[in-house]
């Protein structure tokens, strides 16, 4: 977050972003980190956000003004000096994020199909368990009618709107033209 987000924007925009990040690294070894304000590390500190790495050097963002240092900061860059004709940042470390001294990409979990129909439901504040086969309603009324159902696959049928879905991947998307004639 290398801007001066304001107060009120926080938990609208960046409080939302830090639970991703944290959810995305849950079934991975390494824990969830952020670059900014103390305001936002203040409110990160609420949801979960493991490190601070704290943009101090920016005296003047009104999210440095007046709050407190947050309590899981791992990194403060307080000063940056010129080395040459190149820019240095003098960071302090807390000890709290021992770093790594090596990097192996690996694949930690898997998530089904089932698991990924009930979010997509949750963002259409359904709570219901995902199943094959079944069609779902999340809108009725007279203008609009959205009904969902989990398979293997879809096609184009009649003239409905469609995502077609082949061997896991996206083939295509047919509901801009569906509009247009509807």
């Amino acid at each position: 977050m290398d801007v001066d987000i304001q107060d009120g924007d926080i938990e609208g925009t960046v409080v939302p972003y830090m639970r991703g990040i944290i959810d995305a690294l849950k079934l991975s070894p390494y824990e969830p980190g952020i670059y900014g304000t103390r305001n936002v590390f203040l409110h990160g500190e609420e949801v979960g956000m493991k490190y601070s790495f704290v943009a101090d050097m920016s005296y003047g963002w009104s999210g440095n003004l007046g709050f407190r240092m947050p309590t899981n900061w791992a990194f403060d860059q307080f000063t940056e000096y010129p080395i040459g004709s190149t820019d240095i940042d003098q960071v302090a470390a807390s000890g709290k994020d021992a770093g790594v001294n090596k990097f192996v990409p690996q694949l930690y979990g898997t998530i089904s199909y089932r698991e990924v129909a009930a979010d997509v439901l949750k963002g259409f504040g359904k709570s219901v368990s995902a199943e094959f086969n079944k069609k779902i309603e999340l809108v009725d009324i007279p203008s609009l009618k959205i009904s969902v159902e989990l398979v293997n696959s879809l096609s184009v049928a009649d003239e409905s709107p469609a995502i077609t879905i082949s061997n896991g991947k996206l083939d295509s998307i047919s509901f801009a033209n569906w509009l247009q004639t509807s």
